[in-house]
């Protein structure tokens, strides 16, 4: 006679030994009801066949127990179907081991809910595999919360495609440790957007290493608040494409430290353009050295105020402006000159 599940007692059920689990057929298995399902207990879910597993219906699958879940070996997980997968309700998805979310294929983890992903604990995240990282949807990288972002590690960090960055919520990005900031490729970098930008910690821009800051695109660079501008270092400063430095806003060359501006290189100083020149203060325009007073365009000499060429340090030591620089200042200037 042929055996027949639904004939069992459910006080009985749970009593069922793990080899009778095992040997149970599709078609057996099949006839499991939904309650019968929720009695199971984890050592008989754990007995299952792959086959059995493959052959649950989502809504058997989520009629298991979270104990029952958590019990499966990696070899059971990666039997599941893309559609149990999507059925996993989210108190299953947060049972999950750390061995199991690895054994799961691009496939399965692509297919996740967004809820899902975002119950997985940080130990389970932390755990995934690049390649499960790049499976990723923008949708499912827009749900990782702050704490799980948080916890990728550099190599989780850099595996991230450009438009998994572009995808990432202001609130994840400026969860990145400074390690992880560094750990940013520059083609990844190119994809941040300017409310990305603008978002970052000044710690975050402060982390950032010099062929970072190199390859920042002027969109980025002046979305660039004060305090993120200010918290740039020397180093950082030198490294900016001239390009860059000429976008950015008159009043937001205002607010860099004098020690910034006279880290400019001269062809930063070139790049400037008139209205940029004439806005510098005259603490800025002190702390410029002869050589980068010598790279101001002559046509920018001509923008400068009474107050700002009478800030320019005093030449005792030879570093006259050039003859050009003279030729273009104003009687009134030339009288400002110390």
């Amino acid at each position: 006679m042929a055996f027949t599940l639904t004939a069992i007692p459910d006080s009985i059920l749970p009593a069922l030994s793990t080899q009778i689990m095992a040997a149970l057929t599709t078609s057996e298995l099949s006839a499991l009801s939904t309650n019968q399902a929720a009695l199971l207990n984890s050592a008989q879910v754990k007995a299952l066949s792959t086959q059995s597993i493959a052959a649950l219906s989502t809504d058997q699958l989520v009629s298991l127990s979270t104990a029952g879940i958590a019990a499966l070996s990696s070899s059971q997980i990666s039997a599941f179907g893309t559609d149990q997968v999507i059925a996993l309700t989210t108190r299953q998805a947060r049972s999950l081991t750390s061995s199991q979310i690895a054994a799961l294929t691009t496939d399965q983890l692509g297919a996740m809910e967004t809820q899902d992903i975002e119950a997985i604990s940080t130990t389970e995240i932390r755990g995934l595999k690049s390649t499960q990282i790049l499976a990723l949807s923008t949708s499912q990288i827009g749900a990782i919360t702050s704490s799980q972002a948080k916890s990728l590690t550099t190599a989780q960090v850099a595996a991230l495609t450009t438009e998994q960055i572009a995808s990432l919520k202001t609130t994840q990005i400026t969860a990145f440790s400074s390690v992880q900031v560094r750990a940013l490729t520059t083609t990844q970098l190119s994809a941040i957007t300017t409310d990305q930008t603008a978002a970052l910690s000044t710690s975050q821009v402060n982390a950032l290493n010099t062929v970072q800051v190199a390859s920042l695109n002027s969109t980025q660079v002046a979305a660039l608040t004060s305090s993120q501008l200010s918290a740039l270092t020397i180093a950082q400063i030198g490294v900016l494409q001239s390009n860059n430095l000429s976008n950015m806003t008159p009043n937001r060359l205002r607010d860099l430290k004098t020690s910034q501006v006279a880290a400019w290189t001269t062809d930063q100083i070139i790049s400037l353009t008139s209205s940029q020149t004439a806005a510098l203060t005259t603490a800025q325009i002190r702390a410029l050295t002869s050589d980068q007073i010598a790279a101001i365009e002559t046509s920018d000499i001509a923008s400068l105020t009474t107050a700002q060429v009478a800030a320019i340090r005093p030449y005792a030591s030879g570093d006259a402006p050039s003859n050009a620089h003279i030729y273009d200042l104003t009687t009134a200037q030339i009288r400002a000159l110390k």
